[in-house]
């Protein structure tokens, strides 16, 4: 049994895929089969059911999985001081980042860090914020760069930056020539929302609520499962939305949107760093935080 074996299982145990889990570690799915066939013959026992459309992992499966990731974390922990002993910035950082952190602010981020760093690995997942938070606590990333703050017991939060969340427009709309309006106007009016577990959505939510407006008090309300669709669709008129004031800068460039001020509703967040408490952060993981700081 090696520690590529266990890396090779514990990537297919995560995403109960073979295909998913030869993308992620770099190999053909007839390698990743073979591997995991390896540590089934090492057991003598099955480590997964394999069904048509389906793998499970078996009750012997489950008891190495626990341990299989306590052992690559403190593989990963050993490998990662004595880089960082040495002084080396070689290597790689998992960072994973909800939707808009990941679309609009992070690449250029990254961009300029593995320019200053350039044997420095930055490998980004971007999911919404529930689906970074799962990664984390299990261990699959070292960083997560979220749209909340985080309520978990097994991860830290650092602040990052401050966003602000601003309502956008139709250029056709009608009140694309005025300066601003009011909460109360905003009933009535066909809405464009995140799908649920999105972090922009939660606290949209939760500062309509605290101006007394329900869902029911709009037109309708729509639901899409990214910000690009919401801008395409507010742009077509179709409705408003609240969307991160990163999100849209290039189309107030372009005038292919408008921002109308709400003079009594302001809604900002925090975005937050959020790590694993009992995950060792290296001094790359370290830096790389610094850096993003220095750049938003």
């Amino acid at each position: 049994m090696t520690i590529n074996q266990l890396e090779v299982f514990c990537a297919v145990a995560a995403r109960r895929s073979f295909s998913l889990a030869a993308k992620a570690v770099n190999l053909s799915q007839p390698a990743v089969s073979l591997q995991v066939q390896s540590l089934e013959e090492h057991y003598g026992t099955r480590l997964f059911d394999r069904s048509v459309n389906s793998i499970s992992l078996t009750p012997m499966g489950e008891i190495l999985y626990q341990h299989a990731r306590n052992i690559l974390s403190i593989w990963e922990q050993a490998d990662r001081e004595i880089r960082d002993h040495i002084g080396s910035m070689e290597g790689e950082v998992m960072v994973g980042a909800s939707t808009t952190v990941g679309q609009y602010v992070l690449p250029r981020v990254i961009g300029n860090f593995q320019r200053k760093f350039p044997l420095a690995v930055v490998r980004l997942q971007v999911k919404n914020t529930a689906e970074i938070i799962r990664l984390l606590t299990e261990n699959i990333l070292d960083l997560g760069l979220l749209e909340a703050s985080v309520d978990n017991k097994k991860l830290a939060c650092d602040a990052l930056t401050t966003d602000r969340i601003v309502l956008i427009i139709g250029t056709e709309h009608p009140w694309a020539g005025r300066e601003y309006v009011v909460a109360a106007e905003l009933r009535g009016e066909p809405l464009i929302l995140r799908e649920p577990g999105s972090g922009t959505r939660r606290v949209v939510e939760r500062a309509l609520r605290d101006a007394n407006l329900r869902m029911e008090d709009f037109g309708r309300v729509m639901e899409l499962g990214s910000t690009e669709a919401i801008k395409t669709a507010v742009e077509s008129g179709l409705g408003i939305a609240f969307v991160s004031q990163w999100a849209v800068r290039k189309e107030l460039q372009l005038g292919s949107l408008k921002v109308i001020p709400v003079r009594d509703l302001l809604i900002e967040r925090s975005f937050c760093v959020a790590y694993p408490r009992q995950k060792f952060k290296s001094r790359m993981a370290e830096e790389f935080v610094s850096f993003a700081k220095k750049q938003v």
